[in-house]
């Protein structure tokens, strides 16, 4: 069988597993973890449809779910539906207020419909509440690189390092912000 056949034999399987999903077992304690595995199945099938029914239902069961909530969003992305996506991170972000996850999650939304200020806002909120959250640092950083300010960025950057030397993401910014000061000694020996 072709890998595109294998897909379509897979994608076949899928939807009428989706179709056998019994309605009113949503209240059965399995009902959520089947649902959020099959959700996996769709996204990388590519059915967001069948993945946003899917976490709709899960949230039905479990509102604070947090993979059903990143999926909403994420789902709605991918649509670019940055309607939905700040509505979804609304959302999640009154089921569970202060989930760096999902302040972060915010941000990007906000960054890719061009409210870079508010992004920044909530990224450093964020990071001075909780001051060595890598993810947060790193999301920060990066907008702040995005926004010209690389004195700040590259603090961050170099914070991000005290703690892993080897964070790949933090030095490859590094070299590049020390590459734009054309300091070329300092970008190489950070990717050495």
């Amino acid at each position: 069988m072709t890998v595109p056949a294998a897909y379509a034999a897979m994608y076949h399987t899928l939807q009428t597993m989706l179709a056998q999903l019994p309605e009113a077992a949503v209240s059965d304690p399995k009902a959520v973890p089947v649902r959020a595995a099959l959700t996996t199945i769709c996204r990388t099938l590519g059915d967001m449809t069948a993945a946003d029914a899917l976490y709709a239902q899960i949230l039905g069961v479990d509102p604070t779910h947090e993979g059903a909530l990143i999926g909403q969003m994420d789902a709605a992305i991918a649509r670019a539906d940055y309607d939905a996506a700040l509505a979804s991170s609304a959302a999640a972000l009154q089921q569970r207020p202060h989930s760096l996850l999902f302040q972060r999650k915010k941000a990007h939304v906000l960054q890719a419909t061009g409210r870079r200020q508010e992004a920044l806002d909530i990224l450093q909120t964020a990071h001075d509440t909780r001051p060595h959250d890598v993810p947060t640092m790193l999301a920060l950083a990066n907008l702040q690189r995005t926004l010209g300010d690389m004195t700040a960025a590259d603090a961050l950057y170099a914070q991000i390092l005290e703690s892993n030397k080897a964070h790949w993401p933090a030095l490859q910014a590094r070299a590049k912000i020390a590459e734009a000061r054309d300091d070329i000694e300092t970008a190489i020996s950070l990717l050495e």
